[in-house]
């Protein structure tokens, strides 16, 4: 519990609390990565049922490359 106090007090902790656009920011943040994620995984699961069959396996790959 120590580490989860600690971070309660941290000053990004409060921005996000009591700032303006902290909460908003964060939560749009959270659902474009999760579309972001939901969205390879399912290009990838399609071509593997069958579908894109001209894109090439070792083609996907450059989707999981985030950086």
């Amino acid at each position: 519990m120590g580490f989860l106090s600690w971070l309660e007090g941290t000053a990004y902790s409060e921005w996000i609390v009591a700032g303006l656009l902290g909460w908003p920011l964060m939560l749009s943040m959270h659902a474009i990565g999760l579309a972001a994620v939901v969205g390879i995984m399912f290009a990838i699961s399609l071509r593997m049922l069958g579908l894109f069959k001209p894109i090439p396996y070792t083609g996907l790959g450059s989707l999981l490359a985030f950086g």
